[in-house]
């Protein structure tokens, strides 16, 4: 295998995939690098970030078309870089069981929002129209707020993600803005009050739905749902190809024939095959101790 690197300078780097969790300059400020790979005709190219001697490899959804071209990458940045450890993220691949299991969705945009809707049948098209139809003969609007609005349309979310969630990210909404790399703020709002949030990433034609907040007073009318809907319609509007939603058991990610992909993430160390055994012995005992479980919950 022929491995070349360079150092990055530029924020997005037309080489790397157009997807911002593979565009390492748009991740990090600094000590970005780029590597390129060739084996037996077929190469390849793959950003990273070090920090602190931990090399952050831009692993998402990247297909290196074989599980050995994976293992020969990872061992020669191990051999040759030496980190401490490399951490990866939404990962094709494993490495010697040293990374732990996960899955995140992904949604194909059709060409028109009836086009989308007909992957449903009939009852859940029915009723998602009506959960938004109900809501908007309320008064309630949906639109994308404009640049101005956003800093305190963030605190507005920070307090309905809290209620919800108990979640509190201890960042001002520049920062947070700035750190999940949000371009557009779209809201259900009525009377000037915001009932429900979609905070998302549109850098490139693969959209990244990053976050969704709703006030916990319009709960029964789900307009976590309704937003959800209505920003669909709004990529598909803007000719986007692909929305990334992430993990989680959301059911609204499941829906509208959404794609599961099976992933890793965690961190592969110099020991890495003393850890995969670890991993693989905890994972036969866990798988054990489910079973004896449902036999004595059996008597």
């Amino acid at each position: 295998m022929n491995i070349y690197i360079k150092e990055l300078k530029t924020e997005y780097t037309p080489e790397l995939l157009p997807f911002t969790f593979n565009q390492t300059g748009m991740m990090y400020d600094d000590s970005n690098y780029i590597l390129f790979w060739e084996d037996k005709g077929v190469c390849g190219k793959l950003g990273f970030h070090v920090e602190n001697k931990i090399i952050f490899l831009q692993t998402c959804l990247v297909n290196f078309y074989d599980k050995i071209i994976f293992k020969k990458i990872i061992k020669y940045i191990l051999k040759t870089l030496r980190p401490k450890a490399i951490k990866c993220h939404y990962s094709l691949y494993n490495f010697f069981n040293n990374l732990y299991s996960d899955h995140n969705y992904s949604i194909e945009l059709p060409s028109s929002f009836d086009e989308l809707l007909l992957r449903e049948d009939r009852k859940k098209r029915y009723n998602l129209k009506r959960e938004r139809r109900i809501l908007f003969d309320m008064g309630i609007s949906f639109r994308e707020l404009s640049a101005s609005e956003f800093e305190d349309a963030v605190k507005i979310f920070f307090a309905q993600k809290r209620i919800t969630h108990n979640r509190d990210w201890n960042l001002e909404p520049s920062e947070f803005l700035k750190w999940l790399n949000i371009t557009n703020i779209y809201v259900l709002e009525k009377d000037n009050d915001f009932i429900a949030f979609a905070l998302s990433d549109e850098h490139f034609k693969k959209v990244i739905f990053e976050q969704t907040a709703y006030d916990t007073r319009w709960k029964k009318y789900s307009p976590g749902s309704v937003i959800y809907l209505c920003f669909l319609e709004k990529m598909i509007e803007k000719g986007y190809s692909e929305v990334f939603l992430g993990g989680g058991q959301h059911e609204y990610k499941k829906m509208l024939g959404s794609r599961e992909d099976f992933t890793f993430n965690g961190e592969i160390s110099r020991h890495y095959i003393f850890k995969g055994f670890y991993n693989f012995i905890r994972g036969i005992v866990s798988k054990v101790k489910h079973i004896f479980v449902k036999v004595e919950n059996k008597k």
